[in-house]
């Protein structure tokens, strides 16, 4: 097929419809067709808008319809799972990071202990009955 551009000057490429209302028509548009970011800019958005088949049979435009309800379910589960799956991971690094909090304040009181026992040895006089001297 020949190339249309819009009034615009755009390119206007050939697309196929997967709305629940007209499943399967191929259409050609302005890129800018219905742009809501043209209007927010204050230029005027193009309208160039062209349907290229007649309606598609009611089989077809059922099975169409069938097809794009079942992937919307698929893409809602896949949502859910993702969730699920970014929920999962937050709480296995709020578990890592309360772990190393864990190994870190063990290991000061640890380090700490063992200071006050080797401060506490060394001015007794235990220390220096011979457990460091050699014979």
């Amino acid at each position: 097929m020949a190339e249309v551009r819009c009034r615009c000057g755009y390119l206007a490429p050939m697309k196929i419809s997967w709305s629940y209302a007209n499943p399967g028509k191929r259409f050609r548009a302005c890129p800018r067709y219905g742009c809501e970011f043209c209007s927010a800019q204050g230029n005027e958005s193009c309208r160039y808008f062209e349907w290229m088949d007649y309606d598609v049979s009611d089989r077809v435009a059922n099975v169409i319809r069938g097809l794009l309800k079942r992937a919307d379910k698929y893409e809602k589960e896949i949502d859910k799972l993702h969730l699920t799956i970014e929920k999962k991971d937050h709480e296995f690094n709020k578990k890592i990071w309360e772990s190393n909090f864990k190994f870190l304040y063990g290991f000061g009181i640890g380090f700490v202990f063992a200071l006050f026992v080797m401060n506490t040895w060394m001015k007794s006089d235990v220390a220096n009955v011979g457990l460091l001297q050699l014979k």
